[in-house]
Parts: structure tokens; sequence; C-alpha cells
């Protein structure tokens, strides 16, 4: 029966990420990957609270609480355009690499030495965002965290929005 309850979280966390990818790569002529610092100051303050507030995504991703779920960072791949901006999702703490580990979450646009589904190591100071979803089917997934995200939600027009909550299944308050 755990089992059964693990996959189907999983796979639960697997839709909702897809559904979110799926409406931001919709805005990806908008709301591209790269990114260079000082272009957008609402996303460099974004970036900025996510980097001031990581300690909170370290209290919950150690607690072991089962309400909280699909732990993501976001890290900064350097690129010769700027940095571009991907989820690495399943995230896991080495404290004997003194570093993040998980999964690339979407395939790279213009980062070519990695792809999706590479383990990959994060160092703090590559962090630009961090988030996971604390709820449960019945109620609702609510984002915590996720600044870069919230941001960009917030510039999608009204119908865009109503497509993204609808298909998201998220809460983001």
């Amino acid at each position: 029966m755990k089992i059964g309850y693990t996959i189907l979280i999983f796979l639960i966390t697997i839709f909702v990420n897809a559904q979110v990818k799926n409406i931001i790569e919709k805005k990806a002529d908008n709301y591209e990957n790269i990114y260079k610092l000082n272009d957008d100051k609402e996303m460099d303050n974004a970036i900025i609270n996510a980097k001031e507030s990581l300690s909170k995504f370290d209290i919950s991703l150690k607690s072991n609480d089962t309400i909280l779920k699909h732990f993501c960072l976001k890290k900064a791949f350097k690129t010769p355009m700027g940095d571009e901006h991907i989820w690495i999702e399943s995230i896991m703490y080495s404290t004997k690499l003194e570093k993040y580990i998980g999964i690339l979450g979407n395939e790279p646009l213009y980062v070519k030495n990695v792809k999706k589904g590479d383990i990959i190591e994060i160092d703090i100071d590559e962090i630009s965002d961090w988030s996971y979803l604390e709820g449960n089917k019945s109620k609702g997934y609510k984002l915590i965290g996720g600044f870069t995200t919230r941001l960009l939600v917030s510039r999608m027009s009204k119908s865009e929005r109503i497509d993204f909550d609808t298909n998201s299944g998220l809460i983001i308050e």
C-alpha cells in the first residue's frame, strides 16, 4: 500500500510539473531561460529573495514532513549569452560533497553539456530559486518559494493565468 501511495504521489508530481512546464514553455518567446543580471530588476529581486531565504528550503528538506513534496532548485548554468536557469528536481543534500544533488527537470535550450534527466550537482552560489509543494491531492498543492515562477505567473495575461491555474493545480498565494 505504501509503495502504491508513493507511486501515486510521484505521478501527481510529474503531472503538475509537466503542466507548469507546458504553460511556461508557451511563454518561451517572452520569458526565455536566458537571463542576464540587471536586465530585469524584478527578476533580480526574485533571485535575491530566493537566495536570502534558502534556509527555509533547507529546514523543510531536512524535516521529512510527508506533507512537503517535490523539492526543486533552479540552477544558473553559464552560457556565452548569459545564465540559463533550469529547475533541478528530486533534491538531496550531500554533507560529504557539501552540495545539493538532483535531476535536471527540463531540456536545456542553450546549455549543451547536460540533458533532461542528468544528475546535477548544485553549489549554493549557483542557486537562483527554490521551491517545494505543501499539501495533498484533496486540498491542493501550495507553492512554497518559487520566487521567479511567481514573478512569471504575475506577468501572465488574465486568460493565461486562468489556463495556468486550471492546468497546474498549484495554489499560488
